[in-house]
């Protein structure tokens, strides 16, 4: 490396292909603990890395074989336009297909890709800075601080696609470089670059567009009297084109926003949040990974707010920006800023804007939300299609960027005043890259397993029928759906961060395979061969007279329905004498229990009401039990002592009123506790709610849900009013009744 620009063509060529082979080296030895070099093909973190590996096995898949159909992937059968449920990663996969083409192993793409964006970040951030600072040994560490910051690492662990910030910078330079010489070449590749971001992540393109928006505004201004409001309206015309060749695949993520109502609430933008703590402090062991500077003062802080409260400086970049800003506020002072100056106080100003955005619609201080709003809150409330963001959080990365940048700054400057050779030079910086690692270091493995095809799907690769799959319990395990790769058949499982109704309801049937019920609803899926898993429920599979045995594994079997007709039948049959049982119990038990009527007509008097979490205790007056939210996942619960018969009774019915969202999709839902069964998501009931601070009645219709019926003994009901709240909100409750008429319902 060296340190000036007068060198030759071939002396700047040699200086970045020596600073790609040290990035490529440091990018081995900071992934150790996620997935080692010689493990690349085999070992995957748990969560959500499976989903991403699956999907960009399927872009590459869909791209050699129906490019038409890529939104259509194989799982969630038989839905259509299922890779809209997520990031559809079709920018990070054209760097996967060339590995796909050569070795067809979705793991092993996945973690090329993963090593790719490190190197590749750290490269681009290290051109972006070389040519701000016109220092090359301090724009090293740049992309250092840009590739490898706290937030990256602990996204290293399954979130691929917050990792492909790796065209952010280019974005950057080519404009800065257009804006300088009125180049079309430059413009050109800004537009290039600005595409691919913005097909890589549906985040990073809002993230790449803000920081655009921003230096292009910076840049007007700076070159106002030298054509450069011309060539920003060119740059704004080269966004409309860039956009313009990303509407097709923006409008089928729009689709599944509107059709599975994917907006975020408030509540979900809290909880995804960056925390003025988490900036200061480094993460702790609530968090899968810790850094090596977080290891070493566990014992002293606690980060208990989860999510994505990872966003550590690091103490060393830190100083660097203090010192940075103290260089530059006093020029400013003087008004003897130079070139330099002016850009770093940009990005200053940039990193502080984008670090208030991060806290999201309000304050958070050290795992505390307070209830000071911030700008973010007024344009969600006022900007409703900002409302597809959840985590806030991710503005961290702009925060990065202008970090990597100013300290590269201060680095050139200490470098251009003290006069060292390029050995001491070169030692300095390395000293200096290694203490910034250290702080960012994670000196723990991160939880992961070696995959392989199971034998389950090697059989079902050999068979010529071409029906869809399915792999019991219906748990959200990535391995189901990533095992599908080996053969590409249409697969009903699948894991999504947004609700999908429809989904989650045939999990509650799935889960008592395998009844006349769930046969019947796979029989109306069109489901040829399932995949059986865990000894209890293939003893009860081998069983049942309605399956056949396909293919023995000893604790993995795959079946396959016998007699349609026949299920179809018998299904019909037994609800229709499960109704008959339901209303022959229901008339019995209506003699004997009434209904439970909650008025809170006494005062102080919340008759047996609790808040269980995040909300304050009831305050009942005027007949009304009001509460204030505290925090996010706020609910309350009562009691049933003793247990009553969930046969008795046909709706809950509650009369509420909620703080007024300004026409946020909102929800409430409804858990019930048995004497041998804890809360989960099976004896679960949701219903849409409005937040107008009018009051409402809402009904769940408790006779509609089979888990209710079966209960048989209800021990406790819980009620979360909102979904996910936020400090501040009231809950207003006139009264809460669990009925015993109207006749039940029945399925």
């Amino acid at each position: 490396m060296q340190d000036t620009r007068t060198g030759s063509r071939q002396q700047g060529v040699t200086a970045i292909v020596l600073v790609l082979v040290l990035y490529c080296i440091i990018t081995v030895v900071m992934l150790y603990p996620f997935v080692p070099l010689w493990q690349i093909g085999s070992k995957l973190q748990y969560g959500d890395a499976g989903l991403f590996a699956y999907i960009l096995a399927w872009d590459n898949h869909a791209l050699l074989h129906q490019p038409r159909e890529i939104f259509n992937a194989s799982f969630f059968y038989p839905h259509r336009n299922t890779l809209a449920y997520s990031e559809s990663l079709i920018g990070v996969s054209l760097l996967t297909l060339p590995f796909w083409l050569v070795k067809h192993n979705p793991v092993f793409s996945y973690n090329v890709v993963l090593y790719l964006m490190h190197i590749l970040s750290a490269l681009t951030m290290f051109l972006l800075c070389d040519y701000l600072v016109k220092n090359r040994f301090a724009a090293f560490i740049g992309g250092l601080i840009f590739a490898f910051n706290s937030d990256n690492m602990w996204h290293s662990a399954g979130h691929i696609h917050v990792l492909s910030i790796m065209w952010i910078p280019l974005v950057i330079l080519f404009i800065w470089k257009y804006m300088e010489s009125a180049q079309l070449r430059y413009l050109v590749a800004a537009g290039l670059f600005l595409v691919w971001q913005v097909l890589s992540s549906w985040y990073l393109g809002v993230l790449v567009l803000y920081v655009l928006a921003c230096v292009l505004l910076y840049r007007v201004i700076e070159k106002w009297g030298d054509g450069g409001m011309r060539r920003g309206w060119v740059t704004l015309g080269m966004v409309g084109v860039a956009l313009l060749i990303c509407f097709p695949i923006m409008r089928q993520h729009k689709k599944v926003a509107d059709e599975f109502q994917g907006w975020r609430t408030l509540g979900q933008a809290i909880n995804h949040s960056a925390d003025f703590g988490g900036y200061l402090l480094p993460p702790t062991e609530v968090n899968r990974n810790i850094t090596l500077v977080g290891h070493l003062v566990k014992t002293v802080v606690q980060k208990k707010r989860l999510g994505e409260n990872n966003q550590f400086l690091g103490y060393i970049p830190l100083a660097l920006l203090c010192a940075e800003g103290v260089i530059v506020g006093r020029r400013w002072r003087r008004k003897a800023l130079s070139s330099q100056d002016r850009n770093s106080l940009f990005f200053i100003g940039l990193l502080l804007l984008s670090g208030v955005i991060s806290f999201g619609p309000f304050l958070i201080l050290f795992d505390h939300v307070t209830p000071v709003r911030l700008p973010f809150y007024y344009l969600f409330i006022c900007l409703p299609p900002i409302r597809f963001i959840r985590s806030i959080s991710r503005f961290s990365i702009v925060v990065y960027l202008c970090l990597g940048i100013c300290c590269s700054s201060i680095i050139s400057r200490f470098f251009n005043r003290i006069r060292l050779s390029s050995l001491q030079t070169f030692s300095l910086t390395g000293l200096l890259a290694c203490v910034v690692l250290l702080e960012y270091w994670v000196p723990h493995s991160v939880p992961s397993f070696h995959f392989c095809y199971p034998e389950t799907h090697r059989w079902i690769a050999q068979q010529p029928d071409e029906g869809a799959i399915i792999e019991l319990p219906p748990n959200d395990s990535e391995f189901y759906f990533l095992s599908s790769t080996l053969h590409w058949r249409p697969i009903w499982n699948g894991f999504i961060g947004s609700p999908n109704t429809v989904y989650e309801e045939q999990k509650k049937v799935l889960y008592r395979f395998p009844d006349l019920a769930s046969l019947d609803l796979l029989r109306e899926l069109g489901i040829v061969y399932i995949i059986v898993h865990g000894q209890e429920l293939v003893e009860r599979a081998r069983q049942s007279p309605y399956l056949s045995l396909e293919f023995d594994g000893d604790s993995d079997v795959i079946c396959s329905l016998v007699n349609e007709a026949e299920i179809k039948r018998a299904a019909a049959a037994e609800r229709q004498a499960y109704r008959r049982e339901l209303v022959q119990d229901y008339t019995r038990l209506a003699r004997t229990y009434s209904t439970l009527s909650f008025e809170f007509d006494r005062l102080k008097n919340s008759e047996g009401w609790e808040a269980w979490h995040a909300m304050t205790p009831f305050d009942v007056r005027y007949g009304v039990a009001t509460s204030q939210v505290k925090n996010i996942f706020a609910f309350c619960g009562r009691v049933l002592s003793p247990p009553v018969p969930s046969r008795a009774y046909t709706q809950l019915e509650v009369r509420m009123k909620l703080s007024n969202l300004r026409g946020q999709n909102t929800a409430a839902k409804l858990y019930w506790l048995t004497p041998t069964r804890p809360m989960d998501e099976v004896r679960t009931m949701r219903i849409p709610t409005v937040a107008d601070g009018q009051f409402h009645t809402y009904t769940f219709d408790l006779f509609s849900s089979r888990a209710w019926t079966e209960s048989q003994w209800v021990a406790a009901l819980r009620l979360d009013p909102y979904e996910l709240s936020f400090p501040g909100l009231n809950v207003a409750i006139d009264y809460i009744r669990l009925k015993t008429e109207p006749g039940p319902v029945g399925e």
